[in-house]
C-alpha cells in the first residue's frame, strides 16, 4: 500500500528479548493490548490505524521523506519516538509556465470553447496540468474526455490523477486528521505533482468528488492555490469550490422549505457558493443558498460559460451568462408563496466583470 519506498520494520520490545524479561514485561504488554483494542469493533481497520499512530509503541519506519521527497540519512534508531516523521514542511510548489495565470477558472459544464480559454489561462501549449476526474462514475472516460480535448488544442504535458478506493480515501482522512498528511496524501494518491501549473477538475458528482479526495487531496489542492497555482473546474468541479456547495434539489425551480440540498464543499474560495448548468431552471437556487447558508454572494454558471476569479476581481469567459446574487438591506425569502425580495443579481456575458 505505501509503496516501495518505504521500509517498515518492526521494533521489538524486551518482551521479546529473553525468557526472565518477557515475564517480568508481559503484564504490562497484556494491559496495552487489552486498551488498545477496547471499544474497537471486530474489522475497524481505520480505528486500529489511529489508535496505532496515536500510541505506536514499538512501530517505526527505517526510511523517511523530507522536504525534497529525498531519503533520509540512514535508519531510524529502534526504540526512537517516530513523531518527528509526520512533522513535515510544507512543500514549496514551482511553476514552470511564467505565462501562467493563478486563481480559480470555473465553468458551468459541458465545456467546449471554454478549453481554450483554460490552457491560455494555464500558460499555453506547454503547460503542465493535472486532470482530476474523481467526480466521474466513469473518471477513465472523463479523463479522456479532457486529455483529448486539450491536445486537439496542441496541448503537450496532460497527466491524470488516478482517483482512490473508497478505503483508501477514508484511511487518508483518518491520518489527515492525526496530522500525517504527507503519508495521507501518498495512500489517497491525491499529490499534485512538483512542477504542475493548472488543475482540471472534470464534472460527475460533487459529493462523491470531496469524498474520493478526502483530507489530503483537499489539502493538497489549498497548498497548490496558496502558491499560486490556477484551479479550474467544470459542473460539479466548480460546484464544490466553497466551504459549502449546492448539491442537489429544486428540480422545478420552486422556491419552498427544505427543497435545496446542500453539503461541504472544498473550501478553497471562501463565502461563496457556486451553481452551474444554470438554464435547467435553477435560477431560484441560489437565491435559496443565500437564505440558508452562511456566505455572502451565490454565482451562477451558464454552460461553456466560466470566470475567473483572481483574488476579488472576476471575469467572465465563454458564450453563455454568469449570475452574480447578493442580498439587499431588505432580503427575504418567502417559503409559502415562493417569492423573494431585495435580491441583487448582476448578469454578465463574455468580457464583463464584477468583484467579489
Amino acid at each position: 500500500m505505501l509503496g516501495s519506498d518505504w521500509d517498515i520494520k518492526v521494533a521489538t520490545s524486551s518482551v521479546a528479548h529473553g525468557d526472565a524479561a518477557r515475564r517480568a514485561n508481559e503484564p504490562g504488554g497484556i494491559e496495552w493490548t487489552h486498551r488498545f483494542f477496547a471499544g474497537v469493533t471486530p474489522g475497524d481497520l481505520l480505528t486500529c490505524i489511529a489508535r496505532l499512530l496515536a500510541d505506536r509503541p514499538t512501530y517505526t519506519f527505517s526510511q523517511w521523506l523530507d522536504l525534497d521527497d529525498e531519503p533520509g540519512t540512514g535508519d531510524t534508531a529502534l526504540g526512537t519516538p517516530p513523531d518527528r516523521l509526520f512533522k513535515l514542511r510544507k512543500r514549496r510548489t514551482v511553476m514552470n509556465t511564467s505565462s501562467r495565470k493563478s486563481g480559480f477558472f470555473l465553468i458551468g459544464g459541458k465545456a467546449n470553447t471554454c478549453y481554450a480559454s483554460f490552457l491560455e489561462l494555464a500558460g499555453g501549449k506547454d503547460a503542465n496540468i493535472l486532470v482530476i476526474p474523481h467526480a466521474s462514475g466513469v473518471p477513465t472516460e472523463a479523463a479522456a474526455d479532457v486529455t483529448d480535448a486539450l491536445s486537439k488544442l496542441g496541448a503537450t504535458n496532460v497527466r491524470v490523477l488516478k482517483p482512490p478506493s473508497r478505503f483508501a480515501a477514508g484511511l487518508a482522512s483518518v491520518l489527515y486528521k492525526l496530522g500525517a498528511k504527507r503519508l495521507s496524501r501518498m495512500i489517497s494518491d491525491t499529490p499534485i505533482p512538483e512542477g504542475t501549473d493548472a488543475v482540471y477538475i472534470s464534472g460527475g458528482d460533487q459529493e462523491r468528488l470531496v469524498q474520493k479526495l478526502g483530507l489530503g487531496g483537499i489539502g493538497a489542492l489549498n497548498t497548490f492555490s496558496a502558491s499560486g497555482g490556477l484551479i479550474s473546474g467544470t459542473s460539479a468541479g466548480a460546484a464544490c469550490m466553497g466551504n459549502l456547495m449546492i448539491t442537489g434539489g429544486m428540480k422545478d425551480g420552486v422556491i419552498r422549505a427544505n427543497s435545496l440540498r446542500t453539503g461541504k464543499g472544498l473550501g478553497l474560495i471562501a463565502r461563496l457558493v457556486f451553481d452551474t448548468h444554470m438554464k435547467r431552471e435553477r435560477y431560484n437556487r441560489p437565491i435559496m443558498a443565500l437564505a440558508t447558508l452562511d456566505i455572502d454572494a451565490a454565482i451562477g454558471l451558464d454552460e461553456d460559460t466560466g470566470v475567473w476569479i483572481d483574488r476579488s476581481v472576476a471575469v467572465v469567459i465563454g458564450v453563455g451568462n454568469v449570475w452574480f446574487y447578493r442580498r439587499h438591506t431588505d432580503f427575504k425569502v418567502n417559503v409559502v408563496d415562493g417569492t423573494a425580495v431585495g435580491v441583487d443579481v448582476t448578469v454578465c456575458t463574455a468580457g464583463g466583470s464584477f468583484t467579489i
